[in-house]
């Protein structure tokens, strides 16, 4: 199984490590969506 099949099976996975991340970000930088990308 190449990891793009894996990928393929498991995006939601991925996802969903990628949503809990932003919305930790955003809620330590205290809600705002000012530009807690370029601190993270």
């Amino acid at each position: 199984m190449t990891p793009f099949m894996w990928w393929a099976e498991h995006w939601w996975y991925g996802m969903t490590i990628a949503i809990v991340f932003h919305f930790f970000a955003w809620f330590s930088k205290g809600g705002r969506w000012s530009s807690w990308w370029s601190k993270a």
